[in-house]
């Protein structure tokens, strides 16, 4: 039971474990749980980690790959997806971490890969420079692995607060950062950018879960549900998914935990119906 393994990574889920991991893992024992029994840190400033295979006793995992924000893993022999979840929310203690986490076991329980990033505990840069925005522009590695993981997923779950009515800013830098032209959409030849782009993704099937602390009579009649449109129509729909699901869980402020332990329950529903087994 060993692995070797050379990037740094900032927090990864195993099995129902998270595990803080802030240098490069050089040695890492397993025991029949699947947690880390022991760890040893060393920096080493790499992309991608590459494990081959664990057998735990007569069970054989398969990790896929470890990049700087994100751990993805496969059973052998499960034919499966693999689906990327996204959050954005800074307290940890909050229902959107509730929801990341149900989404995540929910996913395994199905057979699926999973390739989670929390953007706060990554500290992920919202902010666009100037020299990303041209089409084919060279982009830092890392947002090259969130590129790489974004057009290769057959599924895409994104977990957020309503903040005035918008995602979060650190889920729009994402969005900004990693939904590039050649990666999330194209132009046609002959459009030089004014007409409408052509999808690129090829997940089967995108959903978003909320919560908010405005009323759905409210955010309807008022605001129009501004997060509908931003995620079904302005994003997902042109950039080829036609497949979506948004649940926003309210009035979260004044909820009791049986109402938190049903929205949970619906989170499992609706995941499994739209990426089962």
């Amino acid at each position: 039971m060993w692995v070797s393994i050379g990037l740094v990574i900032e927090k990864v889920s195993y099995g129902d474990q998270f595990v803080e991991v802030r240098f490069l893992l050089i040695l890492s024992y397993y025991i029949e749980s699947w947690t880390f029994k022991s760890l040893v840190f060393e920096y080493i400033d790499l992309l991608t980690v590459v494990i081959s295979m664990i057998t735990i006793y007569n069970y054989s995992l398969h990790i896929i790959e470890i990049t700087q924000t994100g751990m993805a893993y496969r059973r052998e022999g499960e034919s499966n997806m693999r689906i990327i979840v996204v959050l954005a929310h800074p307290n940890s203690r909050s229902l959107n971490h509730a929801i990341a986490e149900t989404s995540i076991e929910t996913l395994k329980q199905m057979g699926h890969d999973v390739v989670f990033h929390d953007l706060h505990e990554e500290n992920f840069d919202p902010i666009v420079p100037t020299t990303e925005i041209p089409d084919n522009a060279p982009v830092p590695d890392y947002i090259e692995v969130y590129c790489q993981e974004l057009a290769t997923a057959d599924g895409i779950i994104i977990i957020h607060p309503n903040w005035w009515g918008q995602p979060p800013a650190i889920l729009k830098g994402w969005v900004d950062r990693v939904f590039r032209s050649g990666v999330a959409y194209e132009f046609l030849e002959g459009d030089s950018g004014e007409g409408v782009p052509h999808g690129l993704l090829q997940a089967k099937a995108a959903l978003v879960f909320n919560t908010s602390n405005t009323s759905a009579e409210r955010e309807e009649n008022s605001f129009g549900d501004p997060l509908e449109r931003i995620w079904k129509d302005c994003i997902f729909d042109l950039c080829g998914i036609t497949t979506f699901y948004r649940k926003m869980f309210r009035i979260v402020i004044t909820s009791t935990e049986q109402e938190r332990k049903q929205w949970l329950e619906e989170v499992k529903t609706a995941v499994s119906h739209y990426f089962p087994k």
